[in-house]
This record gives structure tokens, C-alpha cells and sequence, in this order.
């Protein structure tokens, strides 16, 4: 199934608020979309948007094993 934005834009809006209240950052969003979605699952400027916010705040690993 191709990836759908509009459900991503309501299901990470929806933890933003649940994680960080109504008084969210740009930042906790950022770190909402690093933690939810992998790269090929962020569709158009949201993906140069995360690009551009990694190039200055690199994505942490997740562990292996």
C-alpha cells in the first residue's frame, strides 16, 4: 500500500498532542515524525522538511539485535 499523508498528518498530530500537550514545538514534531515514520513513508515537502532538520540534527539509530 502506497503511504498515505493524510492519515500520517492526523495519527502524528494526534501522539504530538498526546506526548507534548497543545503547546507542542516544531521540535517535538520533528522528533514525532523521526520516531513514527521511516523516511519512505513521508510524502513531499514533509520529506525535504525532515531531510533539512536532519542534515542539522542527525536521526538517531535505532538499536540492533
Amino acid at each position: 500500500m502506497e503511504p498515505d499523508d493524510d492519515i500520517h498528518y492526523t495519527l502524528v498530530a494526534l501522539r504530538v498532542l498526546e506526548e507534548f500537550g497543545p503547546d507542542f514545538t516544531w521540535r517535538n514534531m520533528a522528533t514525532v515524525w523521526n520516531t513514527s515514520l521511516p523516511y519512505y513513508a513521508i510524502c513531499t515537502a514533509e520529506a525535504q522538511a525532515i531531510m533539512n532538520y536532519n542534515n542539522a540534527v542527525p536521526r538517531k539509530r535505532r538499536p540492533t539485535g
